[in-house]
């Protein structure tokens, strides 16, 4: 009989084991019905506001032509370049040490961009083509996951810096900020497009959730009546004059005179 106590008590031990393991089961699995059941709408809601978002796109802006139909500001879609370090297959600094040169940044950026707890981070916004085409053709060759593009609008002025005070500037948002482009922003922005998006804890847009194709309306473009050539040459002899007075500031303006159009301003 002394010999069967052992294997009592292992039975019992076993016994009163299982029973405890029941109630902790029966505890969870009512937890889970009541989080499911009484509060599931609750956590729903919570989680459909963490993982979903609005993203704003807009059309290119309207062209900005001169009298004769030649174009002073134009727009066109390029490319922005983001990563998802949560699903990169290489590491931050293999990375950076080959996107460096071709985005013209330098290479300890790129690696604090690349190593941040984010599934979504901007490394280059509105590219040139160019240097988009060269990061395509890296990405491809070296099977690199985790990067991706965003087509968005970006602003030309293919006289450089001709006529710049009156055709003033666009931000990165694409919004005038300065001159003509200010004046006339609510005419020639491009349409707004919002689309619903996946987006982590902190806003940014999850993955190609935000990257669905977006094929805006064309937007309404502008003549002036001021004419390219005649543009050109006035700012030639302004600048002329101020260097022959030493002046610190000067205006130029050139007038038709039967109807009064500004031909050129500067």
């Amino acid at each position: 009989m002394k010999k069967e106590l052992p294997r009592n008590r292992m039975r019992k031990r076993s016994i009163r084991l299982s029973f405890i393991l029941c109630i902790i089961g029966g505890l969870l699995l009512l937890r889970l019905m009541w989080v499911q059941i009484i509060e599931g709408h609750h956590y729903e809601e919570m989680a459909l506001n963490q993982t979903e978002g609005v993203q704003t796109l807009y059309s290119p802006r309207g062209t900005i032509y001169d009298r004769n139909g030649r174009e002073l500001a134009f727009s066109i879609m390029v490319k922005s370049f983001y990563a998802d370090p949560g699903t990169m297959n290489v590491s931050p600094e293999e990375a950076a040490k080959e996107l460096a040169p071709l985005l013209h940044q330098k290479e300890g950026d790129l690696v604090k961009d690349l190593s941040q707890d984010s599934r979504f981070v901007w490394l280059e916004r509105v590219m040139d083509p160019e240097d988009s085409d060269k990061v395509i053709a890296l990405i491809k060759e070296k099977k690199w996951k985790g990067f991706g593009f965003f087509d968005e609008s970006r602003r030309f002025y293919p006289n450089d810096s001709m006529a710049a005070n009156v055709l003033g500037f666009v931000g990165l948002d694409d919004k005038g900020l300065d001159g003509l482009e200010m004046a006339l922003d609510e005419l020639i922005r491009g349409g707004a497009n919002k689309q619903h998006i996946l987006t982590d804890a902190r806003g940014n847009p999850i993955l190609k959730s935000a990257m669905a194709p977006y094929r805006a309306k064309k937007e309404k473009s502008v003549y002036l009546t001021i004419d390219q050539n005649i543009q050109f040459y006035a700012e030639r002899a302004l600048d002329r004059a101020m260097t022959s007075t030493h002046a610190s500031g000067g205006i130029i303006i050139v007038m038709d005179p039967k109807t009064g159009a500004i031909l050129a301003l500067g």
